[in-house]
């Protein structure tokens, strides 16, 4: 018997060989496709790189043609071509020092030259690129600086650091004493990069000030001024942060019941990173207005005059403070845009005062704020003293008027003039929020417990 032995064939291919030469092809394929399209994409941006270069070089020509270089301000537009959207951004600045980068010029030098700089990137620019740029000065066409004369340079800016445009700007050349000399030079407006120039200025001293209806600086002045000195030949510069105001819409003891009065004329304090400012209302109505310069932090908003200590001077007003007291925080800042309106809480004390019931004639209340706190009260005090009257201070049938006062050690004065003298005595008050009563001497505290 003989076994047939059978040999296996090696022809065709094999699942595994198939499979890496797929594998090997889908390599291949994905360089060749990689390549062909990083070739497609440096083709695409090398074009819109010229297009770009040539839009650059025409917006460096438009500036050149410009008759007035106090018109020739910064300025962001776009262009379609070859279905590419390229977008044109030119900046620009006086030069009086080519070693300073200031947009309206630097003080100590005459006006030289205009400094343009012109950027222009595209949509899906590869990653990588830079924007196509062209840069140039130019000379004024005309003599703008006088050799027996200088110039002064005015800049302005708003909350965010930007040029504040549409701002009316007057000088007005001064003595020694400071007091006005002749008539002030013709007003002039900042333009859209908050740059007004005043040119061929006599030399001399001069206040220079500034105004826009609504605004403020960040000391909270509608138009704040400043004093510089012009020289043959120079140019003084001046600077001003200024902008719309916000409004701050407050209420003081809110929820509180009954309603407390709120005295028209009792201070407000607002603390910013600036410092403190102590705006007035147009109204001594509760919920009250304030306006005040739109600081991106905003203010800490705090009852009564806070002052804070001077070493060597001064002890300052801490009482109103919350944040003064042993373990004590103030409310949340409110924050506010230019032009917007915000609301908020505004914390205060609240008591209770007895005058002779049916007497209808105390309706003069006044608050005096104690130096020297009572001991034991854990007042931080108040060495600069202030005082403020309820005029008037609503009084119920029974005698009692609800009051609301910044924290602190009061004392009370009742009267029917505008002038009241009589003491308010300690058995004539009571606390509504946390507070005591010393001797005749109204302690309020900030702290919950």
């Amino acid at each position: 018997m003989r076994k047939r032995l059978y040999q296996s064939s090696d022809e065709g291919l094999t699942l595994v060989e198939v499979m890496v030469a797929m594998f090997i092809f889908a390599l291949v394929s994905s360089g060749v496709i990689y390549t062909m399209l990083s070739v497609m994409t440096i083709g695409r941006d090398s074009r819109a790189r010229q297009v770009a270069t040539h839009l650059a070089a025409e917006a460096v020509d438009r500036a050149r043609e410009e008759e007035d270089l106090f018109d020739l301000l910064d300025t962001t537009y776009t262009r379609e071509l070859n279905g590419d959207v390229f977008t044109v951004s030119r900046s620009t600045a006086w030069i009086s020092d080519p070693d300073e980068d200031i947009v309206c010029g630097g003080g100590g030098g005459q006006l030289r030259y205009k400094r343009v700089n012109v950027e222009v990137s595209w949509e899906n620019m590869r990653a990588g690129s830079v924007p196509a740029r062209a840069d140039t000065v130019i000379d004024p066409k005309t003599r703008i600086n006088d050799p027996t004369r200088g110039t002064l340079l005015v800049s302005v800016l708003n909350g965010a650091g930007e040029g504040a445009g549409g701002v009316t700007v007057t000088a007005q050349r001064t003595n020694a004493a400071g007091s006005p000399v002749g008539s002030a030079l013709p007003a002039v407006t900042t333009d859209a990069q908050g740059c007004a120039f005043i040119l061929r200025v006599e030399p001399g001293s001069y206040r220079v000030s500034i105004s826009r209806p609504g605004y403020r600086d960040v000391t909270n002045v509608e138009n704040p001024t400043t004093s510089t000195a012009v020289s043959a030949g120079t140019s003084a510069s001046v600077s001003f942060n200024y902008d719309a105001a916000a409004t701050y819409r407050v209420t003081y003891a809110e929820g509180a019941e009954p309603t407390p009065s709120v005295a028209r004329t009792m201070p407000t304090t607002f603390l910013s990173t600036y410092g403190i400012v102590e705006p007035t209302a147009p109204t001594g109505t509760n919920p009250r207005n304030f306006s005040a310069f739109p600081f991106a932090s905003g203010y800490d908003v705090i009852a009564g005059r806070y002052r804070a200590p001077i070493e060597g001077v001064s002890e300052g007003c801490l009482s109103p403070d919350p944040a003064a007291w042993p373990g004590g925080a103030r409310s949340e800042a409110l924050a506010g845009g230019p032009g917007e309106t915000v609301t908020g809480p505004v914390r205060t004390g609240l008591v209770t005062v007895t005058v002779t019931p049916g007497t209808t004639g105390s309706r003069f209340i006044r608050a005096v704020s104690v130096g020297s706190p009572p001991p034991g009260t854990e007042d931080p005090g108040c060495s600069e003293g202030y005082e403020f009257i309820f005029n008037p201070a609503p009084i119920d049938g029974d005698g009692n008027a609800v009051l609301a006062l910044p924290y602190g050690s009061w004392q009370l004065y009742r009267g029917t003039s505008s002038n009241p003298s009589t003491l308010i005595t300690s058995g004539q008050m009571a606390p509504m929020s946390r507070g005591t009563v010393t001797g005749n001497v109204l302690t309020l505290d900030p702290r919950s417990s």
